[in-house]
């Protein structure tokens, strides 16, 4: 019952109080039951207030317990959605950077076509060049890169190409 219980539940530590012998001699005795008798009687009710306590306590653990799991569990939510909203914003970071690329891989397309020998100027020259199979046997690589440069700019661009009408505004 030392000090490990009054850190716990800040409870006291029951403190004898010393006899304080009487002025009659004669009373000593009497004095000395009387004393411990209250002593007792205080101790029995210190010891009631520290199990009350201690029932009290356990109540509160065994409820912390029962609550731990819901925190637990809401804990890893906020940790899921956390996790989903960077894995996101990396997405459309991913989508923004690959819209990008994918139009810097057009004008090179079209800078290849244009430098070509001979100048293939729209798609349609271009799939004409590819069609006659001589090109194709005399230069393979040659019309590896053409056809390639041909199915990135015939390829269907990804997302809105126009712009969205404003009709829901107020007037």
């Amino acid at each position: 019952m030392g000090t490990r219980r009054r850190r716990q539940r800040g409870g006291e530590e029951f403190v004898k109080r010393p006899f304080v012998p009487p002025a009659n001699p004669a009373a000593i005795n009497r004095a000395k039951a009387a004393h411990e008798n209250s002593e007792i009687k205080r101790y029995n009710e210190w010891k009631a207030k520290r199990e009350v306590e201690a029932r009290e306590d356990a109540k509160a653990r065994e409820e912390d317990a029962k609550m731990a799991a819901f925190y637990e569990k809401k804990k890893r939510e906020q940790a899921q959605e956390l996790i989903d909203t960077a894995r996101q914003r990396e997405e459309a970071d991913i989508e923004s950077t690959r819209k990008a690329d994918e139009k810097a891989r057009r004008v090179e397309c079209k800078e290849h076509l244009r430098s070509h020998n001979p100048p293939l100027k729209s798609p349609e020259a271009a799939q004409a060049w590819l069609s006659d199979k001589l090109n194709q046997r005399a230069n393979p690589q040659d019309y590896k890169e053409v056809r390639d440069c041909l199915r990135v700019l015939t390829a269907p661009k990804g997302g809105r190409r126009t712009r969205r009408r404003k009709s829901h505004r107020r007037r």
